[in-house]
């Protein structure tokens, strides 16, 4: 995995339309030829979208997206993850060939982009025929910045609006539907701000350390203080060994109570994740595991993250995590299943 940045997803969309507007100024002059062309194109892929037959087949890579892609498609469309397990690590996953298949046969493949699962944009980087909805892409992230988008208000909205108009193209008799699907959808991602901005009000700037970076945006649309040693934090993302350094300093602020919880990535687990963990525990810190995939007791991802807000909430309100079942991995090793 590429080393990345802890940019809060705002930042991301507005360096892009920085990028966008500069690039759009430039490439002004040279366009002005090759609007007719342009227009010609566009109506022949706006007639080749329309070819789909009802429901459709859509493929996430992960189950975070593919819980939203069902969402947002309801009954008119078919949705299978392909890792569907919190026990699966998505970054280094080595797909099989009817994955690899069934992905790119899809209508549509949702997948998360950047860096978290090149094994999928990879293939379908010759899949012409698909219609690919990529989170990062669509946010305007780089494979510099962290990957976990699903945790970010601002990218599960803009996902979801992608969805929307993604499935509009191609039953264009459903929109309505589509958007009434989306409509219930953001009223759900409404209440969830609600939620976290309770939350935020209460315990805003609270410090938090983690073995691995898989909530920052959680945590940022939370406003919480992630004071990570950045020695290890970049030791981290860089998927190499932090140094004896590195983990003196880690171990520091948790003795010290200089973090009032950290967090951990059990798909991430090392023999200095181990020893950060068991450093909180003997120092009476709580630890908050945080898996990337949705555990099978969820069947949203809003469903998963409100609980995971209110459990930190109950955490930081008596210093005890007081129910770690609600981050507990799936106990199922499948990869493929079906949004009914």
């Amino acid at each position: 995995m590429k080393m990345h940045r802890n940019f809060d997803v705002k930042t991301i969309i507005r360096r892009t339309v920085a990028t966008l507007t500069v690039g759009a100024a430039l490439f002004s002059v040279s366009a002005c030829g090759a609007k007719s062309a342009d227009k010609t194109e566009k109506k022949t892929d706006t007639s080749q979208k329309t070819t789909a037959k009802d429901p459709l087949t859509v493929v996430a890579s992960v189950n975070q997206w593919g819980s939203l892609a069902q969402e947002i498609g309801g009954d008119h469309v078919k949705v299978t993850s392909i890792i569907n397990s919190s026990n699966v690590e998505a970054h280094d996953y080595e797909p099989s060939t009817a994955e690899i298949a069934q992905l790119t046969a899809a209508n549509i493949a949702v997948v998360n982009g950047g860096h978290y699962d090149e094994w999928a944009t990879k293939a379908l980087s010759s899949a012409k025929s698909v219609q690919s909805v990529n989170a990062a892409s669509i946010i305007g992230a780089s494979e510099s910045d962290n990957p976990h988008l699903w945790f970010s208000s601002d990218a599960r909205k803009a996902v979801a609006e992608s969805l929307k108009k993604t499935y509009a193209q191609l039953l264009p008799a459903s929109k309505d539907y589509f958007q009434k699907q989306y409509d219930a959808w953001l009223k759900s991602e409404t209440e969830l701000d609600n939620t976290m901005n309770e939350f935020k009000n209460k315990y805003a700037d609270t410090p938090y350390a983690a073995t691995e970076s898989v909530a920052y945006y959680l945590y940022s649309d939370l406003g919480l203080k992630d004071v990570t040693p950045e020695g290890y934090a970049n030791a981290s993302a860089n998927e190499s060994e932090p140094t004896a350094a590195d983990l003196q300093a880690f171990q520091s602020i948790i003795e010290g109570h200089q973090i009032k919880f950290l967090v951990n990535n059990p798909q991430e687990s090392s023999d200095a994740t181990n020893m950060l963990t068991g450093t909180a525990g003997k120092s009476d810190i709580p630890v908050v595991n945080i898996t990337e995939q949705i555990p099978s007791q969820y069947t949203t991802l809003h469903a998963w993250i409100k609980a995971l807000v209110e459990n930190l909430t109950a955490t930081l309100d008596t210093g005890v995590n007081p129910d770690t079942t609600v981050y507990e991995q799936s106990e199922h090793s499948d990869h493929d299943h079906d949004h009914d």
